[in-house]
This record gives C-alpha cells, structure tokens and sequence, in this order.
C-alpha cells in the first residue's frame, strides 16, 4: 500500500510541476516571461512558443505582441554583469581581454537563472 501512496504523491507532483506558474503568482510576478513561468514539460519542449507562433499565423506580429524578456536576459542586468567582470580584470594587456570577459558574463548569465 506505501509504494502506491508514493508514487501517487509523486504523480501529483508531476502534474502540478507541469502546469505554467502565471495563476498561481501574486501581481508583482504575473508580468513575468512565458519561459520564466513554464512547467517542466513546457520548459523542455518550448510549449510556451506556441500560443506565439499561433498569434503569428493568424495575423501580422507587432511590438505590442512579443512576450516580456526573461530577466536573465536584460541587457542592462547584462551590461551590469559585464561592468563588474570588467572592473574585476587583470591590467595586464591581452589581447582576448574583452572576449574573455564577454564569454563569462553571458554564461554567467544563464547559470543564475
């Protein structure tokens, strides 16, 4: 009788991991982007595309229409991230200083999200 009462908890938590966040979120977080808010099924297989790629077909998009920016991915929170990488360098020259600098903000970038 457990194993049929842990896997049923753990059947429960898969289907309300899998759901999308958006209702479930006060109104500061609600403007959060699609990716951001997605469950697990809709993270992997990017199925918080497609109410956008439907938007697409049915009319012409227009600025108005594209879905907030995940905030990883706001460019001043990059350009931030990249200052501090910057200010944080050695001073000796090289010559791959500012590749170097660019490569770990933006990865580090995604390691935080």
């Amino acid at each position: 009788m457990l194993p049929v009462a842990i896997f049923m908890v753990r059947m429960s938590l898969l289907v309300l991991e899998a759901r999308t966040k958006t209702a479930i979120l006060r109104k500061p977080f609600q403007d959060l982007a699609p990716e951001e808010t997605a469950g697990v099924f809709g993270t992997t297989f990017f199925w918080w595309v497609n109410k956008f790629i439907a938007l697409g077909y049915s009319r012409i998009l227009s600025i108005e229409d594209m879905p907030p920016l995940a905030s990883n991915l706001d460019t001043m929170t990059i350009r931030e991230d990249m200052q501090k990488i910057w200010d944080k360098r050695s001073r000796s020259p090289e010559v791959l200083q500012m590749l170097l600098m660019m490569k770990t903000s933006l990865i580090g970038g995604y390691r935080k999200a």
